[in-house]
């Protein structure tokens, strides 16, 4: 999280809003469509809300360097998936 942090400039709440299917591996991009808000800070209730401004729904381009570790995370996340799946 903090790599991607210091390397794109996203606010904490867009973060935690993105989804595999905003990164763009072939076009080296992220798409920033929404936050993460959650006032109570409880980790049932939550919303995904669109950023406060429409400058903020955006385009990053993204480093190779950070695609591939990203890439590494998603592959490590599918074998804990498959993990679980089969305990």
């Amino acid at each position: 999280m903090f790599y991607l942090l210091a390397w794109t400039g996203l606010r904490a709440g867009e973060l935690a809003a993105l989804k595999w299917s905003d990164i763009d591996f072939k076009e080296c991009t992220i798409s920033v469509t929404k936050t993460y808000y959650n006032p109570s800070n409880s980790t049932k209730k939550y919303t995904l809300l669109p950023p406060k401004t429409k400058g903020s729904i955006r385009k990053i381009d993204v480093e190779s360097e950070v695609l591939q570790a990203l890439n590494k995370f998603r592959i490590q996340q599918n074998e804990i998936t498959m993990q679980m799946k089969h305990e």
